[in-house]
């Protein structure tokens, strides 16, 4: 195959609703996109973690503007780099004004670190078409759908999987070494009409109930999943938190599709 010029013919939305809708700016679930739509990463900071955002939006940013690639020859030494600038900016920022107790509490909170999830996808051309590596630490899932079914979930396959201590970027110096032990990657050939669904893990856990192959509406879910704007997305999210079907946890969709 002739390889295309320009970038991929795709469509991609981000699809954002905050745990907490009154403060939006408090969401710790951070999505990035590259200018030439072949990288997209998205990132859950961990709640209990110091400026788990700004580590998140740190590690999907630098993934959609660098070009790390997502084989683990390429990602354990960026995933170091960043914890670098993390620790190096971390060490540069002033102690808050205030009391005593505030400025111990950041300068512990600083030294404990921060967390987060991390998926990144990356486009290539290949002699088969279209390809896409992913590469991930923790619950934030990949869907790959074709034609209403679901292909490959990556990392998680179960929603019996999920609880609640996922593999974590850690941004503590001692952390150097361990994302090897948790770093998953997987490649897969896309055709025209494919989606990619990126989901943080109240939605996935939900999708890996209702869109698995075996599930009697899975059809239906990902019917919805692929044409989902995003009003419907705030309401369709705002109603499962209501019926408990998904935690009040910050929930975002990057979907990407091939177009035809």
């Amino acid at each position: 195959m002739t390889a295309p010029a320009g970038d991929p013919d795709v469509d991609v939305h981000v699809y954002v609703v905050p745990s907490a809708p009154e403060t939006p700016g408090d969401c710790r679930d951070i999505a990035a996109v590259a200018a030439d739509r072949r990288a997209f990463a998205l990132c859950d900071g961990a709640s209990s973690a110091y400026r788990a955002g700004d580590w998140a939006g740190l590690l999907s940013g630098s993934f959609s503007l660098d070009d790390p690639g997502a084989e683990p020859e390429s990602v354990l030494p960026w995933l170091d780099a960043c914890r670098g600038w993390w620790n190096d900016q971390a060490a540069a920022r002033p102690a808050s004004g205030g009391a005593v107790g505030q400025q111990f509490f950041q300068a512990n909170a600083v030294a404990r670190g921060s967390a987060s999830t991390f998926l990144g996808v990356r486009l290539r051309w290949a002699a088969e078409g279209w390809q896409y590596t992913a590469a991930a630490v923790g619950d934030t899932c990949l869907f790959h759908v074709r034609g209403g079914h679901l292909l490959h979930a990556f990392p998680v396959t179960s929603a019996a999987a999920f609880d609640d201590r996922p593999d974590l970027v850690l941004t503590r110096e001692e952390a150097d070494g361990a994302d090897a032990s948790r770093l998953r990657t997987s490649r897969q050939t896309v055709r025209p009409g494919d989606e990619l669904h990126l989901v943080t893990d109240a939605l996935a856990q939900l999708l890996l109930t209702h869109g698995t192959p075996d599930a009697p509406d899975a059809a239906l879910w990902w019917h919805v999943m692929g044409r989902l704007g995003a009003a419907d997305f705030d309401r369709m999210v705002t109603r499962l938190r209501q019926t408990g079907e998904i935690e009040t946890d910050d929930t975002t969709l990057v979907r990407v599709r091939f177009r035809s």
